[in-house]
């Protein structure tokens, strides 16, 4: 369970992305929260969003920690600082990285862990998918809408099947993920629908492709 003491670290393997419950969860409960898609030099603002949520009582979300190696034993103590033990109760810390060698085994200890996994099958990628969307996500003037919602449902679907094979799946391996799928359906949902309304001749294949 998480909660101020307590990081949530969600382990990734290829295909698996927490990203949209974390945010769904975050705009249910109307919490501010930082989020952060960690690289070279983004370590000081990481920092200093913790710094602030802890007084705040906000979320910070970091993503990829294990492309910063270097900072990882300064976050563990930053941990076991006074000021996160002290934090204020709605404090919430999420952190996501792959499996890795280096990771400190103070934050492990420290963390609520989870491990990710895209499900197993196109049938079960679907459903997954599926049961993240609401009534929302499905309302749209345009009847040829639902259609292309299950086009790109499958896509996504054969897509993070794929990428379990590794390079016997793909030559490149493409990171559409939990995220890309979601705003894939915005998108489809705002042009499909303005371009019904709008009596268009032609729908915006091209643009949609």
């Amino acid at each position: 369970m998480s909660d101020k003491a307590t990081p949530t670290l969600y382990i990734l393997s290829p295909g698996a992305d927490p990203r949209s419950d974390i945010v769904g969860k975050k705009e249910e409960l109307d919490i501010n929260m930082m989020e952060e898609s960690l690289g070279q030099g983004s370590e000081e603002k990481a920092e200093q969003a913790i710094k602030t949520a802890v007084v705040k009582g906000t979320w910070v979300f970091l993503q990829n920690c294990h492309l910063l190696k270097n900072w990882l034993p300064s976050l563990d103590r930053l941990l076991d600082s006074d000021q996160v033990k002290k934090a204020h109760k709605d404090f919430r810390l999420w952190l996501t990285t792959k499996p890795t060698e280096f990771f400190p085994l103070g934050i492990l200890h420290k963390s609520n862990k989870r491990v990710l996994e895209p499900p197993d099958g196109l049938d079960a990628n679907l459903r997954s998918m599926w049961s993240k969307m609401n009534v929302k996500d499905f309302e749209c003037v345009n009847p040829e809408f639902k259609p292309l919602v299950y086009a790109v449902s499958f896509f996504h679907a054969v897509l993070q099947e794929r990428k379990k094979f590794g390079k016997i799946g793909w030559n490149l391996l493409y990171d559409f993920n939990d995220s890309d799928f979601s705003i894939s359906i915005k998108l489809l949902n705002y042009y499909m629908g303005k371009s019904f309304e709008d009596n268009d001749e032609m729908r915006p294949w091209g643009s949609l492709k």
